[in-house]
């Protein structure tokens, strides 16, 4: 069964395979395979839904983004918050279309 959803998403926003993979840096082979319904890494996925304006959840329901596999991508990267560069989260917070949501913690003694 394909990501009928993609499909859709793509051609209300006049995107070919062959555009979304450019934009991506991706082969057009792996656009090929997303539509026919293998979920993309998460980080991809985020991607794809902001080049076609779309909520990640509703074009990969069933796919990683928000699960252990998402966490565990991050923590790979950098094992604590502190440890990831200042400048990238302004640049993650520039860039935000829709919402920033800030979870803060306070530990008194």
């Amino acid at each position: 069964m394909g990501n009928e959803r993609l499909r859709r998403a793509m051609a209300k926003k006049g995107v070919s395979q062959e555009d979304l993979a450019a934009k991506l840096g991706v082969s057009k082979n792996s656009v090929t395979n997303w539509i026919a319904g293998t979920v993309p890494y998460p980080r991809n996925q985020a991607e794809i839904a902001a080049e076609l304006d779309e909520d990640v959840l509703w074009l990969f329901p069933k796919g990683n983004v928000g699960s252990e596999a998402a966490r565990e991508e991050l923590v790979r990267m950098w094992a604590r918050r502190s440890d990831c560069p200042s400048d990238y989260w302004w640049s993650l917070i520039v860039k935000a279309e829709r919402q920033v949501a800030v979870l803060s913690v306070s530990l008194t003694s």
